[in-house]
């Protein structure tokens, strides 16, 4: 799919593959993130491969170390499949969901995994305040060498995993619609695009502040406030009874301000 701004100010037109050509004066992005992958660009980075890469376990050898970097949701999904196969693996990240305190479910890792993990735990080693800064890789002794930040180093026989998250700002369609920074979309209070009128992000990449409604009941709290958005736009009277439903079923997000896990969001 391809957008062309070109034909008026606040119209566009959405070419998709093999279909006609739709021309719309409004564009919700709702892409998701999986499909791309995050890896930060380190010297080296072409040694590692990504979490989304791997498509089954089976050719992951037992009594081979696997080294992961990340310490999150996806991190530890990984370490505890490989730990099944008894693999021990070696988490480095800079900071960990597993001994968050956060009360947010998106801060901490989910009861699931924690639990998964907690069975597995011996052949995880899980290694916080560890910021990669190259890999390099040994050819004549086969040796994948990982240098972090703080000076230490070390090395594994497999490519290390990388399981550093997903940002779709980084797919071809977002990056023409929306501003890039710090590997998320740049948006206004209306979750919309600060250089295209009546463009909108939806899903786990919307951020205001320090509200991160990256959960799918979190940010599907975003659907009506920004429908009504559209309406008042195009000049149709917003049905109250209709705001109230979506408000009493937890499912309106509007305010930011005193965001936590004790209000809507």
């Amino acid at each position: 799919m391809a957008v062309n701004p070109a034909i008026k100010s606040t119209t566009y037109e959405l070419r998709l593959v093999g279909q006609s050509p739709l021309v719309t004066d409004y564009v919700f992005v709702a892409i998701g993130d999986y499909a791309y992958p995050y890896v930060p660009k380190i010297p080296g980075f072409a040694y590692r491969i990504h979490y989304v890469d791997i498509k089954d376990y089976n050719h992951f050898k037992s009594g081979k170390e696997q080294v992961i970097i990340g310490g999150n949701e996806s991190a530890f999904d990984l370490a505890i499949n490989l730990a099944k196969k008894n693999i021990v693996n070696d988490l480095f990240s800079t900071e960990s969901a597993f001994n968050s305190n956060d009360p947010d479910p998106g801060h901490r890792l989910s009861t699931y995994t924690y639990e998964r993990y907690m069975a597995h735990a011996d052949l995880i080693n899980l290694n916080v305040g560890k910021a990669v800064l190259a890999i390099k890789h040994d050819h004549d002794g086969d040796d994948y060498v990982i240098l972090f930040k703080d000076g230490s180093i070390t090395k594994t026989e497999n490519q290390p995993i990388f399981a550093t998250g997903f940002a779709n700002i980084l797919s071809p369609l977002a990056e023409k619609l929306f501003i890039n920074k710090d590997n998320r979309p740049v948006l206004d209070e209306h979750d919309e695009s600060t250089i295209l009128p009546n463009v909108f992000m939806l899903g786990p990449q919307v951020q205001h502040g320090d509200a991160d409604p990256c959960y799918v009941y979190k940010y599907r709290q975003r659907f009506a406030p920004l429908a009504e958005t559209v309406l008042r736009r195009i000049g149709i009277e917003i049905n109250p009874r209709i705001t109230v439903m979506y408000r009493s079923a937890g499912m309106y997000l509007q305010e930011f301000d005193h965001c936590d896990v004790n209000c809507d969001c």
